[in-house]
């Protein structure tokens, strides 16, 4: 359940709906809280000099040229970023547009343009200019005007903040703080001195098979070892995040064979239609050499851009010079063996990072000559298995050692 939230947030928080959604209830709440409050503290607004004094038809208009000033620039702003995302998809690729979609400055954005709508639209229906009714939300109007002027400030903010998130620097830091974060959090153990030894049983195991196709985005490891402790068994997880399942492909083997434990399982294991990075360094990587080799393109050719990948991707891969995966075999309290995981190997991730950028710089002799110069440098410190995947992408860019 933990996981399936975890995920469910995860996406959630790529969407554009939520926090306008959010947003737009807070003014709601608000709009009918202050107009309350003005009706049963009318008087003490007398002594107030800084709140709107003027009547139901000034109340009106101020209220009106808002709401509709407010909703014309957010779907302006927002057709303009439309626009531009399409273009930078082009040219750096469509897995960006999740990041934009999980920015939570162009969230906030949208979500302050609608609620400061709504305020507007809710508070100008308790305004009555009847002169046998007159009645005016003063409170109200004047926190209408205040939320006018948060929105003129929030839309300077957009615009830098627009301008810049799709500038290529700007995506390379960003992607590859992601792809450091999923690094670090894949490979945490000193170098091991010796081989691990395996722990799977020779037993024949009791298969789970996959119920639907699609990626397996993440699973939740503690879980799984509380539940493989709980049922007294031990589980191997044939899947890694990344991977695309099949329907009728196998997930993990559980033993001993008599142990049935396929919906328990399942529970803790997240699939969805696209790949997602938060347990994947793998694809990391990927989105990082996708501006790289877009970069390379005929219609592009910008080879500045897949050198600042290159160099990003390297200062990435220099955490894999001290740190292995973590252990494949998790244990419970007592030492015993109960989840058996199938890990990224740090060669994995250095073809990732290389080997395609590579391949499309046949023509680019100064991208190649950066990859020659990085990997000599991770080579300098790297230990034996890290430095055969070294070595061959340095042959791949045209170098032998």
């Amino acid at each position: 359940m933990k996981l399936q939230l975890l995920v469910a947030w995860q996406r959630v928080r790529s969407s554009y709906w939520f926090l306008p959604t959010v947003f737009s209830l807070i003014a709601v709440c608000l709009s009918f809280g202050l107009i309350a409050f003005d009706q049963r503290y009318s008087t003490l607004m007398d002594g107030l000099t800084w709140v709107y004094k003027g009547g139901p038809e000034g109340a009106r208009a101020v209220l009106s040229a808002i709401a509709s000033s407010v909703i014309t620039v957010a779907g302006t702003s927002f057709s303009i970023v439309v626009a531009a995302l399409s273009m930078a998809s082009t040219q750096f690729g469509p897995r960006i547009l999740r990041n934009f979609m999980r920015d939570t400055g162009n969230q906030i954005v949208l979500g302050t343009f609608t609620a400061t709508f709504l305020y507007c639209l809710l508070t100008l229906r308790a305004v009555r200019g009847l002169e046998d009714a007159r009645y005016v939300p003063h409170l109200a109007v004047t926190v209408g005007v205040g939320l006018a002027v948060v929105s003129v400030g929030v839309l300077i903010y957009f615009v830098h903040h627009a301008a810049q998130s799709v500038q290529v620097s700007h995506l390379v830091r960003v992607l590859g703080d992601e792809f450091e974060q999923s690094v670090r959090a894949h490979f945490t153990e000193p170098l091991a001195q010796s081989p691990r030894p395996s722990d799977i049983p020779k037993a024949r195991p009791h298969e789970v098979v996959a119920t639907s196709s699609g990626y397996f985005e993440a699973v939740d490891e503690d879980g799984l070892v509380r539940f493989a402790k709980k049922h007294d068994c031990l589980l191997r997880v044939l899947v890694r995040p990344g991977d695309y399942v099949l329907e009728g492909n196998v997930l993990a083997q559980v033993w001993p064979s008599d142990v049935h434990l396929n919906d328990g399982l399942r529970r803790f294991l997240a699939f969805g239609s696209l790949r997602s990075p938060d347990q994947d360094p793998q694809f990391s990587a990927y989105q990082l050499v996708d501006i790289g080799v877009r970069a390379l393109s005929p219609s592009l050719n910008d080879p500045f851009t897949a050198i600042m990948c290159v160099d990003r991707l390297t200062a990435v891969l220099s955490h894999l010079l001290q740190h292995d995966h973590r252990p494949s075999t998790t244990r419970d309290e007592q030492g015993a063996a109960r989840v058996i995981f199938r890990r990224f190997e740090r060669a994995e991730i250095v073809e990732a990072a290389y080997r395609l950028i590579t391949e499309s710089a046949h023509q680019q002799p100064i991208v190649l000559e950066r990859i020659r110069e990085r990997t000599s440098q991770l080579l300098v410190d790297a230990d034996a298995d890290l430095r055969q995947a070294l070595t061959r992408e340095l042959r791949r860019a045209g170098k032998t050692t």
